[in-house]
């Protein structure tokens, strides 16, 4: 599988992005979706109607279902260097322990096992665009080239292929959190999180956009290319997204 991974700072606008760069340029040959090839992988009925839904729809012959499949075991090199990594720093973090196992079902059974289920099935020349994936939840910034094989690391087919960072200045990024805060009648980032006052924001900022950018640099010694957008999707934001992603998809699939 081939990929594409929007990051960036927590409610900085991944997901509005996408959608507007979705609505922007219509089907592509070239890219899709997660959740376009999810639906699409959805189980059809059998018979003519079937097989011809499945045709017009590009999904071409799959593989036995992967619910039938311990796509964990099939696919334990793919996973053992992100695992490894996530367990680590999941170990050395000051959450408690219902949070750990919380954050460990998210990431392992949604995130690592959609990206080796479509990984496993979909087989069409494109990239496959993720909103929210391996870099911006499995705590990737634990990498360390002395611990972890750089290697080992690339090899995994469902690392991303390349990357879309998101930022925005300081007074837009805080006018988002705090209209994400009222939206969602909680101050919390996410349903794990702790409640963030007033005064804690600035602090959880600028974690997040530290964060952001020390991904950045991981991408870079890893040779995964990156683009770095600001999270307003503008006429000139989604032309250089677009020309992104035709670039990354010739140098794959030309």
């Amino acid at each position: 599988m081939k990929s594409i991974e929007f990051i960036g700072p927590s409610s900085i606008g991944k997901s509005t992005f996408l959608q507007a760069f979705s609505e922007h340029a219509g089907h592509s040959p070239k890219w899709v979706t997660h959740a376009a090839v999810l639906e699409q992988l959805r189980p059809r009925p059998l018979g003519i109607t079937g097989r011809m839904l499945r045709k017009i729809r590009g999904a071409g012959h799959y593989p036995a279902e992967s619910r039938k499949i311990n796509l964990f075991e099939l696919y334990n090199d793919d996973i053992a260097p992100l695992t490894e990594l996530f367990i680590s720093s999941l170990a050395a973090g000051d959450s408690d322990a219902w949070q750990k196992v919380q954050l460990s079902n998210y990431y392992f059974n949604s995130i690592i096992k959609r990206a080796l289920r479509i990984h496993h099935e979909y087989h069409c020349p494109k990239l496959v665009l993720f909103d929210e994936g391996i870099f911006q939840v499995g705590r990737i910034t634990s990498y360390d080239p002395e611990t972890t094989s750089r290697d080992t690391l690339t090899r995994s087919e469902i690392l991303p292929s390349a990357i879309v960072h998101f930022d925005l200045p300081d007074d837009a990024y805080r006018a988002r959190i705090e209209q994400r805060f009222r939206e969602n009648g909680v101050r919390k980032f996410h349903r794990t999180g702790k409640s963030v006052t007033p005064d804690m924001l600035d602090e959880y900022m600028a974690f997040y956009k530290s964060m952001g950018f020390r991904k950045v640099d991981i991408c870079h010694e890893l040779d995964i290319p990156v683009l770095q957008l600001e999270a307003n999707p503008t006429t000139d934001n989604l032309k250089r997204l677009e020309d992104f992603m035709d670039s990354v998809h010739r140098d794959h699939f030309a």
